[in-house]
């Protein structure tokens, strides 16, 4: 009995024996159970002395791979056939994204008037400029000195052309200055036609018009000498029912009251719109080549003994801005 006891473990050990020497001999030659196709971490490598208790602890570790989660049963093909539907609904979801509408303003009844009267006032401003100049364009107004250019031939033919040009300009609004004409004359009665000259521009504006005339008594007065501002609210009172106005032989304006005629005959900033001043003085007779020269010579020696040299410049230059020689010849 002991015999045949001792055969059965005799064979149970050459069994496991035969086991061990088959292990040993398929690791020597290389061959490795084929691996999951899933992917695991890593496993860091055996030491030799752990390599004894690797089978003792087999049963510990499937006790711990029991709790880990059981791999997918998928093939690889049909997970990346997942993972690629995955990523074309993820498309399809960025394609349906909602779109974002644009915001519909809608204004108050009252916000549209508004905007209909100031559209409305600033068509006015641009068409009312453009239609005047229109109007004006196809209806000028003329003042022509045809007649007294007849009855007075004996003067230079540019001295109607400079007075018609320049007094249409003004009626016209072609500028916005104001003019001013120094008739010059050595003898005859010169002062009459200048005085018919200017009665005829003051009907070119209205013909109901009437010139208005100031001279020696205007710029004598002992009032007018203390202070030359009362010529000029006289100016200011007289010019406000004509645009022309007649100065007559500034040889009797002493120097100080000329300088009111600094604000008078100012053509940048006149004391009225649509001004014309009619200026006369007498002087020995002289070339027309050297008339506007002569002229201001003129004036510096009556008035310079009065007035300082910056004020008597500034008065000259626009008492004198246009000089008309009626001199006889």
């Amino acid at each position: 009995m002991k015999k045949k006891n001792f055969v059965v473990w005799q064979l149970i050990w050459n069994r496991i024996h035969s086991i061990h020497v088959n292990f040993k001999y398929i690791k020597m030659l290389g061959i490795e159970s084929r691996s999951s196709i899933h992917r695991e971490p890593p496993l860091s490598k055996e030491s030799p002395s752990e390599a004894t208790s690797r089978d003792s602890g087999e049963s510990d570790d499937e006790h711990l791979n029991s709790d880990r989660p059981k791999p997918s049963k998928h093939s690889k093909s049909e997970t990346d056939r997942i993972i690629k539907g995955l990523s074309k609904e993820g498309d399809v979801v960025s394609e349906n994204k909602p779109k974002v509408q644009k915001k519909t303003i809608t204004y108050s009844p009252l916000i549209g008037a508004v905007c209909l009267m100031v559209s409305g006032v600033v068509l006015a401003t641009l068409f009312t400029p453009v239609h005047l100049i229109w109007w004006r364009a196809s209806n000028p107004k003329n003042c022509s000195y045809q007649e007294l250019k007849m009855q007075y031939t004996g003067l230079n033919p540019n001295v109607w052309d400079s007075l018609e040009s320049g007094i249409e300009n003004i009626l016209n609004k072609v500028s916005s200055k104001s003019a001013n004409y120094l008739f010059i004359y050595d003898n005859g009665d010169v002062q009459s036609i200048v005085k018919e000259m200017a009665t005829h521009a003051a009907k070119c504006f209205d013909n109901s018009q009437q010139l208005v005339e100031m001279g020696k008594e205007d710029f004598n007065s002992k009032e007018a000498i203390t202070d030359y501002g009362k010529i000029i609210e006289r100016f200011k009172a007289k010019i406000k029912s004509s645009n022309v106005v007649l100065i007559v032989n500034l040889n009797e304006v002493p120097g100080e009251t000329a300088e009111a005629l600094h604000f008078i005959c100012d053509t940048e900033n006149p004391l009225r719109e649509d001004l014309v001043v009619f200026l006369t003085l007498r002087m020995p007779t002289i070339r027309n080549e050297n008339a506007q020269n002569k002229v201001e010579k003129e004036l510096v020696k009556m008035w310079s003994p009065k007035l300082t040299t910056n004020i008597l410049d500034a008065l000259i230059t626009r008492v004198a801005d246009s000089v008309i020689n009626l001199q006889q010849k």
